[in-house]
């Protein structure tokens, strides 16, 4: 491997995935030529069933190579083989004279902020700013004013509450935080999880056992607060949510792949003017699960919440907008997390 693919390589590394579980692995097929291997974690489970959460990060992964080849003058070529659980891509680095992207600064300062934020709404340049960079096939839906902000928060909270109530939830959020720390390689370091001190310690008490989170439900309202801490206060202490809504139903694992290329560019772009964001992606996989038909859980209760939840949110946002709907995030001015995921080593991610 050549130095300039290494350092292209380690940059686009740092692209953003559910959980961090990191879904990609590189085969090398030439000097300056790799294979993207698809290789999804068994650890986000219930939420990548469909696999749409995956190949949302393989097309941010794609649109960080992109970037970063840029740092050599290089442009990019990649070809997709459609294969729904092992997809693949071709890619190849070509000299072209191409200028460094301006968004090549941010690949890896860009990062989850899950506390809150300002409430000061972006501006209108801020704005076109990020409207102009999800591209053409895509457009951003805006919640702004508090009253919107507010029937968002109260949705969100209710899709927690399923979240933090359905035993195939309590396995991934079992596998994928990182406890007493601030960084890690390969999970969530609990640090960065926007709760207080002590609730972690019960969080991390509760999450030994899964009869250990249902006595808390129970009896002690053990959702309530990280509802209240997670979801509701940042949902309203935030500049804007937006939708990114593509110009058709994203179904085909291409069309999940390039929303995840302009999801990459839209968060690159907030990264570059400053503002801080978080995605907001559980009601979009639960709606999608609801229009597939999918009991994505075994508790009835919840599956039922989800199906009349989506409802909801189709009502807020407009049925056709919501189903057109590939990723949600909030955004706004704050500092940056003083915690965060980091990323494997590159040697862990290329396979002979």
């Amino acid at each position: 491997m050549s130095p300039e693919l290494a350092s292209v390589l380690k940059l686009a590394r740092w692209a953003p995935s559910g959980d961090n579980t990191q879904p990609w692995r590189f085969r090398l097929l030439g000097e300056n030529a790799i294979e993207v291997l698809y290789r999804p974690s068994d650890s986000l489970g219930v939420f990548n069933l469909d696999h749409f959460a995956g190949h949302l990060a393989m097309g941010a992964l794609l649109e960080s190579l992109d970037v970063a080849a840029s740092a050599h003058g290089w442009e990019m070529e990649a070809s997709h083989k459609a294969e729904p659980d092992t997809a693949s891509f071709s890619v190849r680095f070509k000299p072209a004279n191409r200028p460094p992207s301006a968004l090549l600064p941010f690949l890896e300062s860009r990062v989850t902020q899950r506390r809150a934020l300002s409430w000061s709404r972006l501006s209108a340049e801020e704005k076109r700013s990020l409207e102009t960079s999800v591209g053409k096939f895509y457009s951003l839906i805006w919640v702004e004013d508090w009253p919107a902000k507010t029937r968002l928060a109260k949705l969100l909270g209710l899709i927690d509450k399923i979240r933090l109530t359905i035993p195939e939830a309590y396995e991934v959020h079992r596998d994928t935080i990182a406890w007493g720390t601030r960084f890690s390689e390969d999970r969530i370091p609990d640090a960065a999880i926007a709760v207080d001190p002590l609730l972690i310690r019960v969080m991390r008490w509760a999450m030994k056992s899964w009869p250990r989170v249902q006595v808390l439900n129970r009896f002690l309202w053990g959702h309530g607060l990280p509802r209240l801490e997670m979801d509701v206060i940042p949902a309203l202490f935030c500049g804007a949510h937006c939708l990114l809504m593509a110009n058709q139903l994203v179904t085909s694992t291409q069309e999940g792949v390039e929303a995840g290329r302009s999801m990459q560019r839209l968060w690159l772009t907030a990264t570059s003017l400053g503002l801080q964001a978080q995605p907001e992606m559980a009601p979009v996989i639960f709606s999608r699960y609801a229009a597939q038909n999918r009991a994505f859980t075994v508790n009835t209760k919840g599956w039922s919440q989800a199906q009349q939840l989506t409802q909801r949110f189709a009502l807020l946002f407009g049925d056709d907008r919501w189903n057109r709907t590939a990723f949600m995030m909030r955004l706004g001015a704050g500092k940056a997390p003083q915690a965060r995921s980091l990323r494997k080593p590159l040697a862990d991610l290329i396979e002979s």
